[in-house]
């Protein structure tokens, strides 16, 4: 990610008027982290790199996992750094501690749960928080009240737990073009020949291939410069009206937005299919299947046909042709992904 977006983060740790040898970072990698795919590798290495001496600063990495994902899948990553001796240690000194905490699926919906702020770890303790995602979310609930103080918000949940002392959120998601560019240049080459060879194959419905080949929430992402102002918006009126948090606060609490650009992110091909849409679009893509295979049994009962495939093998098949299927001679994609890069300082 930007080298600036790096040095800002930093910068805003150095000027805390409370220095700590611990520094606690939440990773929220969407759908799910990714070793080689997220910008929190490179954060925490700016951080690691800018205490190269003693104090020595250890890092308390939290990474936020839904309910519906294995906390045996979470990678160990970012690898264990080498810090320098101290008092004799050996030069692999290692500096980085992470752990898992079960969090709230925002895609899910949500509508019966209480509203945010829901923290998942102490209010006020993060130093830096990292949010991001590069393709689009299976349903638009994950933004739909990403900036209302009433959420549910995933926003509202992280800001929460900002340290007061220039604790620091950085918010990458992707826009409305950066999703369609996804949708258009990464997922539809590999997809769609995929469906069209599981539908001619297997009698299934042709609506299957419109169905598993969109996303709605592709048209609805806003563009950079709705993000900005909402973004914008939302620091002012959680600066002004913190009384809608008081039981979290200690103190006035201070929200400025200290950068927002774009950027283009070439994705992986290994990443956006095995690690995020498959994992992501497992549970959609196996109940339209299932619904489809229902309907191509009842059609071929009265008949002789071969056995057609059982739901379960359709849906298997599809999300391993989606990862393994290379892209047609011409048809890779020419450019990345757009996303919008914040931070967010909060401060007292």
């Amino acid at each position: 990610m930007s080298e600036y977006t790096n040095d800002k983060t930093v910068f805003n740790l150095r000027t805390s008027s409370v220095p700590t040898p611990l520094l606690k970072v939440l990773s929220h990698a969407l759908p799910s982290p990714s070793q080689t795919g997220h910008a929190y590798t490179s954060i925490i290495e700016a951080i690691h790199d800018s205490t190269p001496s003693s104090p020595t600063a250890w890092i308390n990495l939290f990474h936020a996992i839904p309910g519906r994902f294995n906390l045996e899948e979470l990678p160990t990553s970012p690898p264990n750094t080498p810090g320098p001796p101290i008092g004799g240690d050996d030069y692999f000194t290692q500096k980085i501690f992470g752990s898992a905490v079960p969090i709230t699926d925002y895609q899910a919906d949500l509508s019966s749960m209480p509203r945010s702020p829901r923290p998942v770890v102490p209010p006020n303790s993060i130093d830096v928080s990292i949010v991001e995602r590069y393709i689009p979310p299976s349903s638009p609930r994950e933004f739909k009240g990403m900036f209302s103080v009433d959420g549910p918000s995933i926003l509202i949940d992280r800001l929460i737990e900002l340290s007061p002392q220039n604790g620091s959120l950085v918010f990458i998601y992707p826009t409305r073009t950066g999703a369609k560019t996804f949708m258009h240049e990464y997922l539809s080459p590999i997809l769609d020949p995929v469906l069209r060879s599981t539908v001619t194959a297997n009698g299934l419905s042709s609506e299957l291939c419109q169905s598993l080949g969109s996303m709605p929430a592709v048209n609805l992402l806003p563009e950079h410069a709705e993000l900005e102002r909402k973004m914008i918006a939302l620091c002012a009126h959680l600066t002004h009206r913190s009384a809608t948090m008081a039981r979290f606060h200690g103190s006035r609490a201070t929200f400025n937005m200290v950068h927002s650009s774009t950027k283009e992110v070439p994705l992986n091909r290994q990443v956006w299919a095995k690690d995020w849409w498959t994992k992501q679009e497992k549970t959609r893509v196996t109940e339209v299947v299932m619904r489809n295979a229902q309907e191509a049994q009842t059609k071929s009962s009265n008949r002789y046909v071969d056995r057609p495939p059982s739901a379960t093998e359709l849906w298997q098949k599809l999300l391993k042709d989606v990862e393994t299927r290379p892209y047609d001679p011409g048809c890779e994609p020419k450019r990345g992904v757009e996303v919008a890069v914040f931070v967010i300082k909060r401060s007292e």
